[in-house]
């Protein structure tokens, strides 16, 4: 199960953020997505892994850690 989170609570606010995730995107097993990220087309993010609020993964690459970070280019774009 991975958590994709749309909202946090900071310095006593609430703040909502939607979560933007694109085609052909594999998020692995106890990945916690936090809000504003983007995740482009054709992105894996390994399990695991914590992506930080308002992050922008970028299309065709392998991310993973916490927190994430670009691992590999796994799809060349066309």
């Amino acid at each position: 199960m991975a958590s994709i989170i749309g909202h946090v609570a900071e310095k006593g606010k609430l703040i909502l953020k939607r979560v933007k995730i694109g085609n052909n995107v594999t998020i692995g097993q106890y990945t916690t997505v936090l809000p504003g990220t983007v995740i482009e087309d054709d992105v894996v993010v390994g399990a695991n892994s914590l992506v930080p609020k308002n992050s922008v993964l970028e299309r065709g690459w392998i991310y993973g850690g916490v927190p994430v970070r670009k691992i590999k280019r796994w799809k060349n774009e066309t």
